[in-house]
């Protein structure tokens, strides 16, 4: 009987051991995973995230990237009333939603000795998604003629200063369309289209080439990455506001590395030289 009764107790013996190496690798493994994992996966994040190469940098922000974003343009309806009306009335304006992009490129790639900065320039580009967009046209209050009467002091000083712009003023003050734009479109009411207001064009009162969008604070960039870096190269770039930018200073952005500290990952150090 002792003997029959011997090989069960072996039997028990190894299913408890069988059961309890089970345990400990289904149970003791994510324990283990707990503790291992976390500083792994923390040093392969710090490893990829950490821009003390050319080779990360420029396989992250030294590819060229777009992004999509939506404006609202507000088209003044009453601008003639505006103008004739007694009591005049409460301007109003119809609200024109537009897909717009902004396209962008950094260049020009320094690390710091220590490494735990980097500098590079970023150009730009502000544009429309839809390219019919471009013929959108849009009345508004001619911020060419509000920047020109502030320089000397209103529109009496202009006369006196400028009379032949003041004339000019005047002829186009003496047609009201229906819009409230003038014979010249050069009022204080103007019609554009969406391309002149982010493009460009020359206006008929001064004959010089005036950018809507410069003077609503709106920076469109350079056509491209390379009429930027030429600009810098010869010394003719200009940033927001037609402002001078010594040798690509205003495009220039500084950043932490994060080497040593991966909490400053991608924390400004400097941006567009400020």
């Amino acid at each position: 009987r002792r003997l029959r009764s011997v090989p069960p107790r072996r039997t028990r013996c190894c299913q408890f051991m069988v059961v309890s190496a089970l345990l400990n690798l289904f149970v003791g493994m994510p324990v283990a995973l707990l503790v291992v994992l976390p500083n792994n996966f923390a040093q392969i994040v710090e490893m990829l995230t950490v821009m003390d190469t050319f080779e990360k940098w420029n396989a992250t922000a030294g590819q060229p990237g777009s992004m999509p974003f939506k404006h609202c343009f507000f088209n003044l309806t009453n601008g003639h009333a505006l103008l004739t009306a007694t009591p005049t009335p409460v301007p109003a304006f119809e609200e024109v939603c537009v897909e717009l992009k902004i396209e962008a490129q950094s260049f020009d790639f320094e690390l710091s000795d220590d490494e735990s900065e980097y500098t590079s320039k970023t150009w730009s580009r502000m544009g429309v998604v839809n390219p019919y967009d471009w013929n959108l046209e849009f009345v508004t209050l001619n911020p060419n003629l509000l920047a020109l009467l502030a320089s000397v002091g209103g529109e009496t000083a202009l006369s006196y200063a400028v009379p032949s712009l003041y004339g000019a003023l005047q002829m186009d003050a003496a047609v009201i369309k229906a819009d409230g734009t003038g014979a010249l479109n050069e009022g204080l009411f103007v019609r554009h289209t969406l391309h002149e207001i982010f493009r460009g064009y020359t206006s008929a009162l001064t004959m010089q080439p005036a950018l809507p969008a410069s003077a609503m604070n709106i920076y469109l960039g350079y056509e491209s990455r390379a009429d930027l870096e030429a600009a810098i190269a010869d010394g003719t770039a200009v940033g927001l506001m037609g402002a001078p930018s010594d040798g690509g200073r205003e495009f220039t952005t500084t950043m932490k590395t994060g080497k040593g500290r991966p909490k400053d990952i991608g924390r400004l150090g400097a941006i567009k030289g400020a």
